[in-house]
This record gives C-alpha cells, sequence and structure tokens, in this order.
C-alpha cells in the first residue's frame, strides 16, 4: 500500500526532517537568568494583589478593584456631566483600592490630576480614620 515503513511518523516519511532539540549554552559567571517569556511579572503582581484584596475582604475591610483605565475614564465621564464627587467618592471610599495595570500606558489630558486627586483623597480618609477610631490598648 504505502512506503513508509511502520512506526515512521507519517510527515517524515514525506522528506521533513525532525530536528533534535537545541541545547542551550551554558550561562556565563554571574549572567542573570530571566523566567521564561510565557511568565511575566505582571501575572505575579496582579496575582499578589487579588491575594491580598481577598485577606482584606476576610478580615472585614471594604475592598474596591478597578482597572486604571476604567476609573480614569469613569471619572473624565464624570467631569462632562457633573458627579465628579461622587464618582470620586466610589473609588476613595473603601478601605483598599487595587488599581489593576496602572502605568501601561501615558496619561493624557486630565487623568493624572484625577489619579492625584483619589490617591489625596483617599490619603485624607485614611488619616480622618486613624484620628477618630481608638488605638490599641
Amino acid at each position: 500500500m504505502g512506503s513508509r515503513p511502520r512506526g515512521i511518523p507519517r510527515t517524515r516519511a514525506k522528506g521533513r526532517r525532525h530536528q533534535a532539540p537545541r541545547e542551550r549554552a551554558p550561562a556565563a559567571e554571574g549572567a542573570a537568568i530571566r523566567p521564561p517569556a510565557t511568565s511575566t511579572p505582571w501575572h505575579v503582581v496582579g496575582g499578589i494583589a487579588q491575594a491580598l484584596g481577598h485577606c482584606a475582604c476576610r478580615a472585614g475591610y471594604s475592598v474596591a478593584h478597578t482597572g486604571a483605565h476604567q476609573m480614569l475614564t469613569e471619572l473624565r465621564a464624570a467631569r462632562a456631566d457633573n458627579s465628579y464627587d461622587r464618582r470620586l467618592l466610589r473609588f476613595t471610599a473603601p478601605d483598599l483600592l487595587i488599581i489593576d495595570d496602572l502605568g501601561l500606558r501615558q496619561l493624557p489630558h486630565n487623568e493624572p490630576l484625577d489619579l492625584y486627586e483619589v490617591v489625596r483623597q483617599a490619603l485624607r480618609a485614611q488619616i480622618a480614620r486613624r484620628h477618630v477610631e481608638p488605638g490599641p490598648g
């Protein structure tokens, strides 16, 4: 029937060559070992942020998680319909705000000011809470 002997893959019988895996050159002394390209540090950071948020929820703290682009887009839209203070409160009211993908792109227009306001209001709320709540012991 066919000219290919049993046990030899079809691709090899058609004349394609299988290449042996290339050996890696030994790393030079003192050279940094890099992780594979498929495991980027962003996945690690995102996993740590989610784990911190989960622990905070279990401890009874309020947590909000949002993407930087989504948050800044909502704040920009809030400037247009005069609901900026209410939307800003949505991001500054929780005890922990996790902003995902911050710093992946340049912030245009008023977005740096919006980010500054979120951080400033959140810090102001934390300082106010510390002065109001009694300390341990």
